[in-house]
């Protein structure tokens, strides 16, 4: 099954950086909830690759990116995670 979340848009640093912190937090707990009506719940495992770029090219940006494979991501989602005991 295929799922695609984006979000692009313009923000206060202060929301920003909440943002940032729940997906943090998601991270930590093994699971990270994204959007608001239509959301989606995605398992993270216990290992991901971490990939932060700096660029000063045509402006400033700052991408963080996490990536895993599928198989990895269905292994946390067993029962011995704490993500999977909050969705019973």
């Amino acid at each position: 099954m295929s799922e695609e979340y984006a979000l692009e848009r313009t923000a206060a640093r202060e929301d920003v950086a909440t943002l940032l912190r729940g997906i943090a937090d998601g991270v930590a707990a093994g699971s990270i909830r994204l959007g608001d009506e239509d959301a989606i719940s995605v398992a993270v495992p216990d290992a991901v690759e971490l990939e932060v770029e700096f660029e000063t090219d045509d402006g400033r940006s700052l991408e963080v990116e996490l990536e895993w494979d599928e198989e990895t991501a269905v292994e946390a989602f067993t029962d011995e995670t704490p993500a999977a005991r909050r969705r019973r």
